[in-house]
């Protein structure tokens, strides 16, 4: 029986990310699959005409400020063939009601430029001077999500050093993105396209504690670091391949088809992941990737005996995001075009759509009451404008067309069944309605994927939700899942908690590093000494 340093539940970017700085240490690491296939959201797939299609994450954001892409730290630029490509501005919001549209450029001067015409002078130097302010601050709320976390009262007295900027900063921090953009801007429209950003992490911009989140994405729009909306040229799954073969080119194993059934303990040590076929892998340390629902939960990996009380209890309440996901890629002969464009492509490589600040206020309240957002609010994303080799070898295009919608759809997850295409069909036509060249017809390819198709799909993706928990303000950040376990540790000695239930949460970061660190504190291994010899 073979005996590892490390064994890791789950081959996503978070645990094939450890995987890989662990074995650039020189340890005996297996990562365990249950899927037949490594990247977990991180994939791709090639339709019959050739064209490529992301099946969950599309833009790469806040990995370009980790040091494992800055500065190349595991050589997957550099020796592995991974390389980003960059829009020239990140959203065109279409305000289908005010006949204008607006676009957020990576240039500050042009974006201000672009606000002043569309909303006056004043508009634009407060977004000017909010854009300032966040250039100031990024780097305090970027940087350290690739380190362990530093729970919020010393981070509070870390901002009290910083004078007025740390006080205005803490400030923001307790509000809510849109109360921010209120108390800076006065038009609904830049409150809007603003505070929209926030909404990709799956909680609403009204809610409590978005300010940090609003602010953070606020610096990554004009940081003269790479963030930029990139996406992987060849697609998302270039990320997970480049991850795959450097963890094996270091001697790491990959076990695909690798369920685990079962975590052994013994008195109060996790000693193996127990697959289904009842093979024991054995390790010296465990990391799981998993959802901590599967892994703490009531029916749990983990059998509760080895539990406090208090934790079963806690991770059985823990809330999943109040909406998720619904994606349709589609394969076009062109480029879609815009009435509001002037029959032009958007320059925003993201495009959404507004029917009024009325609508936008009250669909995350119906998500939150099971209703289906409105079928004329869906976002889309067209990768081939900045990566044509997604196209295939005919040059065709592709279309990310993804709408907000609740897990239980009036109330019952099975009625994605009854009214799923039903919905995709009406989003798809209501999308169509903006431009000037593409009809439902014109899709030469068509893939809608629900919720419920999404739970199915992932097994840690219960109800459908990739974040595996709500990152609403007590269970994100260094909150996250709660501050017990904020720092990976267990209360089964060896065993970690990584992926997206753990510090950083879940979109593409490489947030495994954070974990990497602490196993190697753990190990007596000097993490920098690795890294840079």
């Amino acid at each position: 029986m073979s005996e590892y340093d490390v064994v890791i539940a789950g081959a996503g970017q978070n645990g094939l990310t450890t995987a890989a700085y662990l074995v650039k240490a020189g340890l005996k690491v297996c990562v365990l699959e249950g899927r037949d296939f490594p990247g977990g959201g991180v994939i791709s797939f090639t339709d019959e005409l050739g064209a490529i299609h992301d099946v969950a994450s599309t833009a790469h954001t806040l990995i370009q400020v980790n040091p494992m892409i800055l500065a190349d730290e595991l050589g997957l630029i550099s020796r592995y063939g991974l390389n980003y490509v960059y829009p020239e501005a990140s959203t065109t919001d279409i305000f289908v009601d005010k006949d204008m549209a607006i676009t957020l450029y990576f240039d500050i001067d042009r974006c201000c430029a672009e606000i002043e015409e569309k909303l006056g002078k004043e508009e634009a130097e407060a977004y000017r001077e909010l854009a300032d302010f966040a250039q100031t601050i990024g780097p305090v709320l970027t940087m350290g999500m690739f380190a362990p976390p530093v729970d919020a009262q010393h981070l509070a007295a870390a901002l009290a050093g910083f004078g007025p900027i740390g006080q205005r900063l803490l400030h923001y921090m307790t509000m809510s993105a849109y109360e921010i953009a209120c108390e800076v801007f006065k038009t609904d429209e830049l409150r809007e396209v603003t505070t929209r950003f926030v909404s990709e992490s799956m909680v609403g911009p009204f809610d409590p504690g978005t300010g940090a989140t609003f602010l953070g994405a606020m610096y990554m729009m004009h940081a003269p670091i790479r963030f930029r909306m990139p996406h992987c040229e060849g697609g998302s799954q270039s990320l997970t391949n480049a991850l795959v073969s450097m963890v094996k080119d270091n001697g790491g194993e990959i076990r695909c088809g690798a369920k685990i059934a079962e975590v052994k303990v013994e008195d109060g040590e996790c000693k193996a992941f127990v697959l289904e076929d009842g093979e024991e892998i054995v390790g010296k340390k465990f990391v799981s990737t998993l959802n901590i629902k599967q892994l703490f939960g009531s029916n749990g990996l983990v059998d509760p005996k080895w539990l406090p009380e208090w934790l079963t209890e806690k991770v059985d309440k823990l809330r999943h995001s109040y909406y998720v996901g619904f994606l349709q890629n589609i394969t076009l002969k062109e480029a879609p075009r815009y009435k509001l464009l002037g029959d032009k492509p958007t320059p925003g490589l993201i495009t959404e759509q507004s029917h009024g600040h009325e609508q936008y206020k009250q669909f995350f309240e119906d998500l939150k009451a099971g209703k289906p957002s409105p079928y004329d609010s869906a976002a889309t994303c067209n990768a081939t404008l900045i990566d044509p080799s997604r196209g295939g070898p005919d040059g065709y295009h592709t279309l990310y067309l993804y709408s907000y919608e609740p897990y239980a759809l009036y109330g019952d997850p099975a009625n994605w069944e009854k009214y799923g295409q039903e919905i995709a069909d009406k989003i798809f036509e209501a999308w169509c309605e903006m431009t000037t060249n593409i009809k439902p017809e014109d899709a030469l390819v068509r893939v809608v994927r629900n919720p419920l198709d999404y739970s199915r799909w992932n097994d840690s993706w219960l109800n459908g939700d990739f974040c595996h928990i709500s990152q609403e303000a007590d269970q994100g950040k260094s909150n996250r899942p709660f501050p017990e376990m904020m720092r990976f540790a267990t209360p089964i000695k060896n065993l970690y908690l990584g992926g997206a239930s753990a510090w950083p949460g879940p979109t593409v970061s490489g947030g495994g590093r954070a974990v990497a660190q602490v196993l190697f504190e753990d190990m007596d291994i000097d993490f920098d000494a690795t890294i840079n010899g």
